[in-house]
This record gives structure tokens, sequence and C-alpha cells, in this order.
């Protein structure tokens, strides 16, 4: 019983710090810019390797680049843009300054949840 326990909570702490490294990433691409994604009033660095600020950095802008294109999107049937969805919400909900927040539909979504 106690293993199990112990177990869950590693496993609790673990995809904690997956998502505050997905919530941190995603506020560095949308801020700073990055590899290939960045802010709308910025053009991104054309940088050859990949981005060594996270680890996530990578996968996040690709998760980006197919949420701007998805065609399946519109009706909700594209795994990927769930996903993108879920961290833009749980961005919104967290963050404090959503009135000059770069990223995309944080203001939006943080009138909807409160």
């Amino acid at each position: 019983m106690r293993k199990k326990k112990s177990r869950k909570h590693r496993e609790a702490q673990s995809l904690f710090l997956q998502l505050s490294e997905a919530m941190e990433c995603l506020q560095h691409i949308c801020t700073e810019g990055c590899t290939s994604v960045g802010p709308h009033d910025m053009v991104p660095g054309k940088k050859k390797g990949p981005c060594s600020k996270f680890s996530t950095c990578q996968g996040i802008q690709q998760l980006i680049n197919h949420f701007a294109t998805c065609k399946k999107r519109v009706n909700g049937g594209c795994l990927r843009c769930k996903r993108m969805w879920q961290l833009l919400r749980l961005h919104s909900s967290i963050c404090e300054q959503s009135d000059s927040c770069k990223v995309p539909l944080c203001r939006y979504l943080n009138l909807i949840i409160i």
C-alpha cells in the first residue's frame, strides 16, 4: 500500500513538472520567440539547432504550428489540437497578466473561465 502511494505521488509530481515546463515554454515561445515560432509582432529566429532553453520547446512549437493549420480542429476531431487547447486553457487559468499576455487566446479564455 505504501509503495503504491509513493509511486502515485512520484507520477503526480512528474506530471506537475512536465506541465510546469510546458507552461514556461509556451510563455517563452509567445513572448521571446524561438527557432520557428514566435509572437505575432516579431519574426522568429532562424536558428538551425533546437532551442536549448527547454527540452519541450521543439514539441510545443510543432504543436503550435499544427494547431494553426489543422483542418480537423474545427470539428474537435484532432487529438493534437485538443492537447493545445488544454495547454492554452491551463495557461489562461494561471496567467496573472492576461490583459498584456502574448499567449494566443489567453485574455479570451480568461474571460470565459471566470
